[in-house]
């Protein structure tokens, strides 16, 4: 192998190797922060629609007790006198 083949693999294994390498580790990198953004921005929403759903959960059960604790509208509801029940609400 003459000095300028074995000059060129050189340059090879030292520079061009080690620059493909830690280009693929970068764009590796980049790739994964993006994902992780991506996933807590999903998070983020998860949290909001579950607390959103909550309180909405916790609204219906307070006026489901106003409701069932309303002895005229329960009455009115029994002998089917719509225009009564209307009423209590």
């Amino acid at each position: 192998m003459s000095f300028r083949g074995r000059l060129t693999l050189f340059f090879v294994l030292i520079v061009i190797v080690p620059m493909v390498s830690v280009t693929v580790v970068i764009f590796s990198l980049i790739s994964n922060n993006e994902d992780g953004k991506a996933n807590a921005a999903v998070a983020a929403r998860l949290d909001t629609a579950s607390n959103l759903a909550k309180e909405a959960r916790q609204e219906a059960e307070r006026a489901g007790r106003i409701v069932g604790q309303d002895r005229a509208l329960s009455a009115a509801l029994r002998r089917g006198d719509d225009t009564a029940a209307e009423c209590r609400t």
